[in-house]
Formats: structure tokens, C-alpha cells, sequence
């Protein structure tokens, strides 16, 4: 990998500002972890 980047590289703007951003991934928790699960398994696969 370039960067050696994971899925943990990955954050929400509500992470880090609280601010409600992006909407989808605030309400939905399990969508964001299953978002971020799909990015690493596709990091590890590229």
C-alpha cells in the first residue's frame, strides 16, 4: 500500500467537531462500521 493506510485512518467530521457530518454515518452507527470495514477489506485488496 503507498500510504499504509486502514480503515481507522478513516473519520467522520463528527469525530473530530461534533458537527452532525455526514448525517447518514452520525444516525447510523452500524453503517458506519460496516462502511469502514468495507474500506479496509478493499485497502487490503488493492
Amino acid at each position: 500500500m503507498k500510504f499504509e493506510l486502514d480503515e481507522n485512518a478513516v473519520i467522520r467530521h463528527y469525530d473530530v467537531t461534533e458537527k452532525i457530518c455526514p448525517k447518514y454515518f452520525v444516525e447510523d452507527e452500524e453503517a458506519w462500521e460496516k462502511f469502514k470495514k468495507d474500506v479496509g477489506r478493499t485497502l487490503r485488496d488493492f
